[in-house]
């Protein structure tokens, strides 16, 4: 490969997800095409042109089915791709839950372009051609391998062998240990690196979520109150699923006490885990040999809308699930108007939140936020918990580096201005790497070394 361009996630941006390489022949390959989220600035990104042409595009590599890396594939299609697009067998059928998913909000927000439509999902899913991890496979004059990347199910790292030079991009790297993935895999070797940074500050806290979901739970119970979590509907519910179904198996928290699955796409996506037992971890595939791991006295899932909106009038203690994570949209935006205000509610944030994001502001100490154009005010008890973020910390993400032997050079993405900056000055300071790069948005960089 000759160069490789940036078209998202940098400039401090951890959403976006867009990368194209060409070689010298002219062979362009596109590694993920995500959504950008955050504020309206961000969210305005996804509707400028695209920045390439794609039906110059040949082929196109997938690392995992998260909105932030799969959102705007479908416009690869409606813009000419006509290649084909590699992706675990997992990713595929998530990214196909996210893709429909998007492709109706969109839609639906006549105040916005037109982004793509459900035919076109149904052109971009035509053209997956699903792969093994560690199966090698050809493009060009480059030879590509997927890792799992120990981050959500499917999740991948991409290595390309092209003309003596090694490529590596992390996608999202896994927080391994986790209790449904199977460990992150490490590469022996690298030219190249392009890294992401989401957490590239800070090492996770030594925790354990039990504690913390425990004590959430019962105080909720105790005080017949409402407990709100918002959640990524990929990996981060069915992690939250598996827990409490062990809680309440285990005796810590009540059977009784009623727990909402209120996402449509989180239904469907653990659906889609079941699927794949061959990819869980040891401990989460032998549970799953005797019983559904994400099931349990006091379920309910709900899926339609008029549904979700009766929960808030069930009296007594309930967990509501609902997404979306960084309460950027979803119906736990319809829960946090009912519910923030009550002092007796709980907010229980998982997750990564990004800047300008309601979850960030709330995080970040606001009195009060603005939902669906009312002030709300912030009177709930809130709680973070990152000790189950899908993502990699600090040492985790050094280790990965420092094991591949030879890299010359490092691209970080994926990270807001601290955490790339002081993950650069890590890897400068602790390894013999002293060529590392923070890419801005759009800009090429000549991959000859």
């Amino acid at each position: 490969m000759q160069t490789i361009t940036f078209y998202g996630a940098s400039n401090d941006i951890v959403t976006g997800s867009n990368y194209l390489l060409k070689d010298e022949d002219g062979y362009g390959i596109v590694v993920d095409m995500g959504m950008f989220q955050g504020n309206e600035a961000l969210n305005d990104l996804n509707y400028q042109p695209l920045q390439f042409d794609a039906r110059e595009v040949h082929s196109m590599l997938l690392t995992h089915a998260h909105l932030d890396h799969v959102g705007r594939l479908p416009m690869l299609t409606r813009h000419g791709f006509s290649g084909k697009i590699y992706a675990t067998a997992a990713t595929k059928a998530l990214a196909e839950v996210v893709m429909f998913d998007s492709a109706k909000i969109n839609a639906s927000n006549e105040d916005k372009p037109l982004l793509y439509t459900e035919e076109d999902v149904y052109d971009t899913l035509s053209r997956f051609e699903t792969i093994q991890y560690d199966q090698e496979f050809e493009l060009g004059s480059a030879k590509i391998t997927y890792k799992n990347a120990g981050h959500i199910l499917g999740s991948a790292s991409i290595v390309i062998d092209d003309r003596g030079k090694r490529i590596v991009f992390s996608g999202d790297l896994g927080n391994s240990p986790q209790l449904i993935e199977q460990p992150t895999q490490y590469i022996d070797s690298a030219d190249v690196v392009i890294m992401e940074s989401t957490y590239g500050d800070k090492a996770h806290p030594d925790e354990d979520p039990r504690t913390t979901i425990t004590d959430e739970i019962k105080i909720t119970e105790n005080k017949n109150a409402t407990l709100l979590i918002p959640s990524f509907s990929i990996e981060r519910t069915q992690v939250l699923l598996n827990l409490i179904k062990h809680l309440k198996r285990d005796g810590k928290v009540r059977q009784d006490t009623v727990v909402y699955l209120d996402s449509p796409m989180a239904i469907k996506a653990t659906d889609i885990y079941k699927s794949f037992r061959d990819l869980y971890s040891d401990a989460l595939g032998k549970e799953a040999d005797n019983s559904d791991p994400f099931n349990f006295p006091g379920l309910k899932v709900t899926e339609l809308g008029r549904d979700s909106k009766k929960i808030n009038k069930r009296a007594g203690a309930k967990i509501i699930i609902a997404g979306s994570g960084m309460m950027n949209g979803g119906r736990i935006l319809h829960h946090a108007k009912q519910n923030l205000a009550n002092h007796n509610t709980r907010l229980l944030i998982v997750g990564f939140q990004a800047e300008n994001t309601l979850g960030r502001q709330i995080v970040d100490g606001a009195k009060s936020v603005e939902i669906d154009d009312r002030e709300v005010d912030v009177n709930a008890h809130v709680t973070e918990l990152y000790s189950m973020s899908a993502h990699a910390d600090q040492p985790r993400l050094m280790k990965w580096l420092t094991h591949m032997t030879g890299v010359k050079k490092v691209y970080l993405t994926h990270g807001e201005g601290l955490q790339r900056t002081t993950l650069s000055e890590k890897i400068k300071a602790d390894t013999e790497i002293n060529d590392v790069e923070l890419p801005t948005l759009n800009q090429t960089f000549d991959l000859s070394l």
